[in-house]
């Protein structure tokens, strides 16, 4: 069997590569064709392998989706991130041994795409000081990070709180007029730091779970951060949950990310699920 590895050198703490040679070797010896992906490849999934491998975190998955989805080609994650949530989704791990039972068994699923402005996500797009502390880290960082990196910029977004306004609309009933807080449109139930505002989100199940939370303060974000962590938030006055296939947000100038990449100030955003969009290998 075929199979590419992208690996993303800035993830794992710079240890990506070693992790990539460390899986090939593995794969190899299992019987298997294994080689790293070439860099910067205008079609990077050209040669047509049985099987793509992302040593990497959410952003490596992330960047890879246009390709993915247009092949067809299963993809399987090798979390090397600081949230890895997309391996989280599927139970995958950093084991070598895992990877190789999964290439045998090729169990495969396909699962949901976010499509935000025809840009794909697979986990999350988000708006508001979520977003912003991304956007923060972003700016400045030069090479691997860890989770400790997000402190720095999610202190100074406490500091400098600016939650900025959106309206949204769920498969065109309006349900967040001119709000301030955190958007989020939830493929996937995981979101990072173990705050997961759309904790039924489910990416085989054809639509969107759309989750605001009203945040005019900062006090009033930490407290529904804590809430969320316990499961008790979508039962607060104020907060917002709905099921679509089709989101429109319209946003100004509030920051936004998808799957933990900043993505710009967008202001009008259209969201839509693309169905069975793309084929996941599972673990073994």
């Amino acid at each position: 069997m075929r199979v590419l590895i992208l690996s993303n050198r800035r993830s794992g703490r710079g240890r990506a590569e070693g992790v990539c040679r460390a899986a090939i070797d593995a794969l190899v010896r299992a019987g298997h064709d294994a080689a790293p992906m070439p860099p910067a490849e205008s079609d990077p999934l050209a040669s047509a392998p049985d099987a793509v491998v992302v040593a990497g975190g959410d952003g490596s998955v992330h960047h890879l989706l246009p390709a993915l989805a247009e092949s067809g080609i299963p993809v399987y994650h090798l979390p090397l991130g600081t949230a890895n949530l997309f391996a989280r989704q599927f139970g995958m791990t950093r084991s070598k041994g895992a990877l190789v039972r999964a290439l045998a068994a090729m169990r495969t699923t396909d699962i949901d795409l976010i499509e935000f402005n025809g840009r794909p996500a697979a986990v999350m797009l988000s708006l508001g000081p979520d977003a912003s502390v991304v956007h923060r880290l972003a700016r400045v960082r030069t090479g691997p990070i860890r989770l400790g990196s997000y402190v720095a910029p999610f202190v100074a977004e406490l500091r400098d709180w600016s939650p900025g306004v959106v309206s949204v609309e769920a498969d065109g009933r309006g349900v967040v007029e001119r709000g301030a807080g955190v958007l989020v449109v939830a493929n996937m139930r995981h979101y990072g730091g173990r705050f997961d505002p759309a904790p039924g989100a489910d990416p085989g199940d054809g639509l969107l779970d759309v989750v605001f939370l009203p945040a005019p303060g900062a006090g009033a974000f930490v407290r529904l951060a804590a809430l969320s962590r316990l499961g008790r938030h979508l039962c607060r006055p104020g907060v917002v949950h709905a099921r679509a296939r089709e989101v429109r947000i319209e946003a100004g100038a509030t920051p936004a990310q998808a799957d933990g990449e900043a993505v710009g100030h967008p202001g009008r955003i259209d969201v839509v699920v693309r169905p069975r969009a793309l084929r996941v290998l599972l673990p073994g």
